[in-house]
């Protein structure tokens, strides 16, 4: 009986050094979201060229009093619009992210929420009421950004 309790422990005491192996190996293969260039983060939705030009409008979004127009298909978001002038880098921006809310905006442009002033985007002059990764765009909006 004793041959076979050392069987089972030394057999459970290798399976768990190939599994901390295993996820060591993992965790040295990610590379961390923080340390890459602006250019190299993925985009949310990839939209071709040709979708572009062949059912393309225009979006004006103003961020305290500088205005940026950029292209947008049906479908997409507000975030997906600051998402794209960010990888033109027109601009900057850091979001987080709210489980059945979506996204927020908490910095744009090196200017950070502080608790007391925070950015809030407005469509069409009236205070949005969803995150940005939930409003969809439509021909015509304007999306104005204040730090209030």
């Amino acid at each position: 009986m004793k041959k076979n309790e050392q069987i089972i422990i030394l057999s459970t005491i290798s399976l768990l050094i190939f599994i901390i192996f295993i996820k060591i190996f993992f965790i040295f293969q990610e590379k961390p979201k923080e340390n890459l260039p602006i250019s190299d983060y993925p985009a949310e939705k990839t939209y071709t060229e040709e979708k572009k030009k062949a059912n393309s409008n225009q979006v004006l979004i103003e961020i305290n009093g500088i205005k940026y127009k950029t292209n947008y298909i049906d479908g997409m978001s507000v975030y997906d619009s600051m998402n794209q002038l960010k990888n033109e880098r027109e601009i900057n921006f850091v979001e987080k992210n709210y489980i059945g809310m979506g996204k927020f905006i908490s910095e744009i442009n090196s200017i950070k929420g502080n608790g007391i002033k925070n950015w809030i985007y407005y469509v069409n002059g009236v205070e949005a009421q969803v995150g940005v990764s939930n409003y969809k765009i439509k021909n015509g909006d304007v999306i104005s950004w204040r730090y209030e």
